[in-house]
């Protein structure tokens, strides 16, 4: 479920990406998709690599890396 959604990104497949703030992660839903799918942070708020601390937005490039506003920890993460 999620917590706070803020910034989306739809690709040109119609995949959906969602910076899910207060549950420290990003979701994606492929066209279609009737449940969401773990790509990025979900082990809990930090600034360590595999962390994410309250995400606001995201944006994905064509390859799948994905470019994560990090909020909380004053940084833009990238994802790939």
């Amino acid at each position: 479920q999620l917590d706070q959604p803020f910034g989306i990104f739809v690709n040109e497949n119609q995949t959906v990406y969602v910076a899910d703030f207060a549950n420290h992660r990003i979701v994606k839903w492929d066209r279609n998709a009737s449940t969401g799918q773990l790509v990025a942070g979900g082990n809990g708020q930090g600034g360590h690599s595999n962390q994410l601390y309250y995400p606001s937005d995201v944006t994905v490039e064509q390859d799948g890396t994905m470019y994560i506003s990090d909020g909380y920890n004053f940084r833009v993460q990238k994802w790939a």
